[in-house]
């Protein structure tokens, strides 16, 4: 079985087409924390939720903050 993350239109920045299968076993490894998507998948994921797009660009917030 495969989880399909679609997302609302293909994305220009990706060569990879808008839906990405990922196995169970990977996402479940990235809720575990045990890995992180790559690249693509991250972008592909914040496209297809609001929550995890504002969670993403939360941390990124914290670390200028942090930075600063």
């Amino acid at each position: 079985m495969m989880l399909s993350i679609p997302t609302t239109k293909p994305c220009a920045c990706i060569s990879k087409p808008a839906v990405s299968a990922v196995t169970p076993r990977t996402a479940e490894n990235w809720l575990a924390g045990l890995n992180a998507p790559r690249a693509a998948e991250l972008i592909r994921l914040m496209a297809a939720n609001d929550d995890v797009a504002a969670e993403v660009l939360g941390l990124v917030e914290e670390c200028r903050c942090e930075a600063s």
